[in-house]
């Protein structure tokens, strides 16, 4: 390819073989004022400015062409010598060769001359929404997020269906703590994307650490219409109420998730609690019997199984539930501590008011219970079980007490006794823990020094 160069353009490529001489390829810096302020004395003196215009518009965008393919092939440097000459002497602004030339400057390690290249092209190319976006990317990367969000703002204004121009907007509201705004841009994403999860759980998730309550569960709401497949936004949905102490609308919720994912222990957990709260225990204990067929060695499950038991006063089920956990872990201390709140609560029952000796007998064995969680290596079950026996044996199990009734009922120091009344005969005398009757006598029998 040959083409006439004339005396006006003979300047800029001497001028830019200077450059690049001077500067070498990897220089970034802008062609310096001097320079250009004696290119602009040699036109002034060769030839007429405006004929100069129209006789190297061609040449330019040579320049350009030049540039442009340089910038494919990865050679910032070269592209940015090019890109300069367009810039220092389109003087009508014809050619938007600043996004590039931003990108050369970035790419050949100057991310202020960048900056300035940006800024330059928006002064003559004001509606151009990518480079407003583009420096509002090079702002939020040095630290001035406040100049990027008007940048943004530009760009968004320009391009209003911009989908990524929001995406940027709100994560830059977010690193300045400004949410509100952040949630608006977020609702702004969700018109534009209604289809997308991602965004909507973003939506939520932020409004749940920002405003919570009711417009948490509203977006989370929304997102289970929209998403009527997506089973996981129903369960977020039931958690989420059940967070709320929303415990009607939560049970119904987690109803509707466990009939459509049976085998998802979540659900069954969940509704499991809703109903512990509502305190529809037969319901629960149907539930965590689900989540014990679902897992066999599910402690946790069974000893809930056995709390809901107690609190329906059916101590013998109550008792199977805390044995059943206590065969797959015998150091499980929720289940000894029920064992205990067992034995207490049906002699605080059969006792009334004035507990007699086989009363007292029978808070031994929760007394015994509660000394066997004290002694266990897991620090809540330690506490519960010391908080327990000190409760009893302030009160009860007082040790002047017990050692008066000793003297009365001296007849049982022989070994252990089965209490007498009728509301402990379902007590089997062979069950390991009535060994606790037998030992806690025999120190009471030490302390009245028999």
């Amino acid at each position: 390819m040959s083409f006439k160069i004339n005396d006006g353009i003979k300047t800029v490529l001497i001028t830019a073989i200077l450059a690049l001489a001077i500067y070498g390829f990897n220089g970034c810096a802008p062609i310096p004022q001097d320079i250009e302020d004696q290119i602009v004395e040699e036109k002034n003196t060769e030839i007429d400015p405006l004929a100069a215009i129209k006789s190297t518009s061609n040449e330019l965008g040579m320049h350009r062409s030049f540039a442009y393919q340089y910038y494919q092939q990865n050679d910032f440097a070269t592209a940015r010598i090019h890109y300069d000459t367009v810039r220092t002497y389109d003087y009508k602004h014809e050619f938007p060769i600043y996004q590039r030339l931003a990108v050369c400057y970035n790419k050949t390690g100057e991310p202020d001359s960048a900056i300035w290249a940006y800024e330059q092209g928006i002064k003559y190319f004001p509606e151009d929404a990518y480079l407003h976006t583009s420096l509002a990317h090079m702002y939020r990367n040095r630290g001035r997020v406040e100049d990027a969000i008007v940048h943004q703002l530009e760009a968004i204004k320009i391009k209003p269906d911009q989908f990524e121009y929001y995406v940027a907007l709100k994560d830059m509201y977010k690193k300045i703590d400004e949410y509100d705004k952040a949630i608006e841009t977020l609702e702004k994403l969700v018109e534009l994307m209604p289809d997308d999860p991602e965004i909507n759980d973003e939506l939520a998730n932020l409004i749940r650490a920002q405003r919570g309550g009711a417009e948490y569960l509203q977006a989370l709401r929304d997102g289970v219409e929209k998403f009527p497949d997506d089973h996981s936004r129903r369960l977020a949905l039931a958690q989420a109420l059940l967070a709320e102490f929303d415990n009607d609308g939560a049970v119904e919720v987690f109803k509707k998730y466990t009939t459509v994912m049976p085998g998802d222990p979540q659900g069954w957990m969940g509704l499991a609690k809703t109903l512990d709260n509502l305190e529809r225990t037969s319901e629960a204990i149907k539930a965590y019997k689900k989540l014990v067929d679902l897992n066999p060695k599910d402690i946790a499950s069974m000893v809930a199984i056995g709390t809901d038991y107690l609190t329906q006063n059916n101590w013998s089920k109550s008792l199977d539930w805390a044995r059943r956990a206590l065969n797959v872990d015998s150091k499980y201390g929720s289940a000894i501590i029920l064992m205990g709140d067992v034995y207490q609560k049906v002699a605080d029952v059969t006792s009334g008011d004035n507990p007699k000796y086989s009363d007292k007998l029978v808070f031994i064995i929760a007394y015994g219970l509660y000394e066997r969680a004290s002694k266990l290596s897991d620090p809540q079950s330690r506490n519960d079980g010391k908080r327990a026996m000190n409760s009893l044996k302030a009160t009860i199990l007082e040790t002047e007490k017990m050692v008066e009734d000793w003297f009365q009922y001296e007849y049982n120091k022989e070994g252990t006794v089965r209490p007498y009344k009728s509301g402990y005969k379902w007590i089997n005398k062979d069950w390991s823990e009535t060994k606790y009757i037998k030992t806690y006598l025999a120190e009471v029998r030490k302390t009245a020094g028999k």
